[in-house]
């Protein structure tokens, strides 16, 4: 079979490509529901990821909305990646997927737990540790660090304490609990 020249293919593609459904406008749209979904490891609880996603199940769809969100995440370090995928769900309604990559295990010494507005990793690097501290002086400059840390950026009742662990199952030698109190 002999194909047309290719001058002659170039409408015939952009007639095709014509027919394609024009995109569907979600703005305005009620949110029925809202998924996280993982690729890869699940490094980060879920939860955890939620607090900082504004769109809600029931709020009112905006790609504005969306967006920050996404900034958010990312602004917080606990997650490498997320793709967002809106679909219609019926006349008036829109299903949001979140699609996170959250960063792989550090395999760190040192733990945190009570940290809800900056990631593991900020905070690894905030301490100025490099592992578990060699001495108590080292402890509690990590200790100094990280209220100061948090201070400047706006959690002037932060708390830092340390505690060791050594359970089974549990990857760290030294959490650093810490209690933010409120933003101002």
């Amino acid at each position: 079979m002999k194909l047309p020249p290719r001058f002659l293919l170039i409408p015939i593609i952009a007639a095709l490509a014509s027919c394609a459904a024009p995109p569907v406008n979600l703005e305005g749209r009620k949110i029925s529901r809202l998924d996280v979904v993982y690729e890869g490891a699940k490094t980060v609880d879920e939860s955890r990821l939620r607090q900082f996603i504004e769109a809600k199940s029931g709020a009112i769809y905006s790609a504005n909305l969306v967006d920050e969100d996404i900034r958010r995440l990312f602004y917080t370090g606990l997650v490498d990646d997320v793709q967002i995928r809106a679909e219609p769900s019926g006349d008036d309604e829109v299903t949001l997927r979140f699609n996170v990559t959250t960063p792989p295990p550090l395999g760190s010494p040192l733990g945190f737990s009570g940290n809800h507005a900056f990631s593991d990793l900020m905070l690894i690097r905030a301490s100025g540790l490099k592992g578990v501290p060699e001495s108590e002086t080292d402890t509690f400059k990590a200790i100094t660090r990280l209220e100061k840390f948090y201070q400047r950026r706006g959690y002037h009742h932060v708390s830092v304490v340390v505690r060791r662990l050594r359970e089974q199952g549990v990857t760290t030698d030294l959490c650093f609990e810490i209690t933010e109190g409120p933003l101002q």
